[in-house]
């Protein structure tokens, strides 16, 4: 084992088989995971200083002899010094490479309910060793003296995957506040499909109310790449994620990529970010956008669409995660080309015709819409119609179509169900 450059001798994780508090000295081994194979890279340690027992600091320490290819981060390259959040002033308990996968929403919810007998006070740290040997990208986090399984499975079909919680696939489901979001999400990401963006491959679960997303961190040869969102890119937390602009996340993630590659995902860039004013996505924050790398000598390309859906169908006068031209109102075609011509530096042709694929995607989606509206009686009521109401109201306002227009409302309308999967 290669000496780590500032060992600190902490404690090795508690064992959770007795309850205890959240473990304030403790060591967590870092490895990735790629197409130069599996092998540890760092450790990250947490303790707390003398006096501050509920203040805990954090810090990674790359391991000696590592090549820059090691680096578990385009923002944090190999160095000597440790990588320590409050000394950098920013805002979150970890390095951003590991905040961007501790869980969030009902799977954060879920771990902290499963493993409060056995650990008090739970935190990002603790959170973080549950869940990151299972992260999406290349980066693996386990306790101190473990070593993860290289590799990830292949995505299981989606039977297997609702029968199997551990399952390497993420699952989008259903809530009381957003009933029938599994379909609402599949026919964004199929209105995206069909305008040209790459997107990741899902499954829709029979009943409708599950979404399997195949994972999309690997290369052509099955070996996983590095993926990082635009809040980690960004040095934010998840709890920024809706700070800034679309302007500013098209700055940083110019930064990113190779000249030779930067106009091209720029373009997809702004064809997802168009898209999601079209099908009323008030939800394009930072960490549903992304960077997809080999190791972080490689050129990266922009990550496909993964997290898209029609957030004005359960919230009417929903606005945009991030402003754009310095408003968070959904933008008129005029405020969206002067985006995408100044910020995306396209021109006004190809922003003409990104907008032309984006109106063709929408209207074959609503073929879809039309047809889950029939068979779900129940989806229509709660969200399928007022899905259709703001598909046809930003078709208008942000394409610029005519004020008669209106997509197909029904299956009589648009003849009969094209039998369209996701590929």
């Amino acid at each position: 084992m290669r000496r780590r450059r500032h060992p600190r001798g902490s404690a090795i994780v508690a064992n959770t088989a007795e309850k205890s508090s959240s473990p304030l000295n403790a060591l967590l081994d870092v490895w990735v995971d790629d197409h130069l194979g599996l092998r540890q890279v760092g450790v990250l340690e947490q303790w707390s200083e003398a006096g501050h027992a509920f203040q805990n600091t954090v810090a990674f320490y790359y391991l000696d002899g590592l090549t820059d290819a090691d680096a578990i981060s385009i923002t944090m390259p190999i160095r000597r010094a440790p990588y320590q959040p409050r000394v950098a002033g920013l805002s979150g308990n970890l390095p951003p490479i590991f905040d961007q996968n501790i869980p969030e929403g009902a799977l954060r919810d879920y771990l902290i309910r499963r493993y409060l007998k056995v650990i008090d006070n739970m935190g990002d740290f603790d959170l973080l060793r549950l869940a990151g040997n299972r992260s999406i990208g290349r980066v693996r986090v386990v306790p101190h003296g473990e070593q993860p399984v290289a590799g990830t499975p292949e995505a299981p079909p989606l039977s297997y995957v609702l029968a199997n919680p551990d399952a390497q696939a993420p699952l989008k489901a259903s809530a009381r506040d957003f009933p029938y979001l599994a379909i609402n999400e599949y026919l964004c990401l199929y209105a995206a499909q069909m305008s040209g963006l790459p997107t990741a491959k899902v499954q829709l679960s029979d009943d409708g109310q599950v979404l399997a997303i195949t994972r999309f961190d690997r290369d052509a040869k099955g070996a996983l790449l590095g993926f990082e969102d635009m809040a980690c890119l960004s040095a934010l937390t998840a709890q920024d994620k809706y700070k800034g602009s679309y302007e500013d996340m098209v700055r940083t993630l110019s930064l990113m990529i190779e000249p030779a590659q930067r106009h091209e995902a720029l373009a997809q860039v702004f064809k997802s970010i168009a898209l999601s004013c079209v099908v009323g996505n008030g939800d394009a924050h930072l960490k549903n956008f992304g960077l997809l790398y080999a190791d972080p000598t490689q050129a990266a390309q922009v990550a496909p669409a993964y997290d898209i859906c029609c957030t004005v169908a359960y919230l009417r006068e929903d606005q945009m995660a991030l402003s754009l031209n310095r408003s968070k109102r959904f933008p008129n075609r005029a405020s969206l080309t002067r985006f995408g011509r100044t910020a995306c530096r396209l021109s006004h042709k190809e922003v003409s015709a990104i907008l032309a694929d984006i109106a063709t995607g929408v209207e074959s989606a609503a073929v879809e819409l039309a047809y889950y509206r029939d068979q779900f009686p129940e989806f229509d009521v709660r969200a399928g119609e007022a899905m259709h109401t703001a598909w046809t109201s930003h078709m208008r306002m942000v394409l610029g179509l005519a004020r008669t227009y209106t997509l197909p409302e029904s299956l009589t309308a648009v003849g009969s169900h094209l039998d369209l999967e996701m590929e």
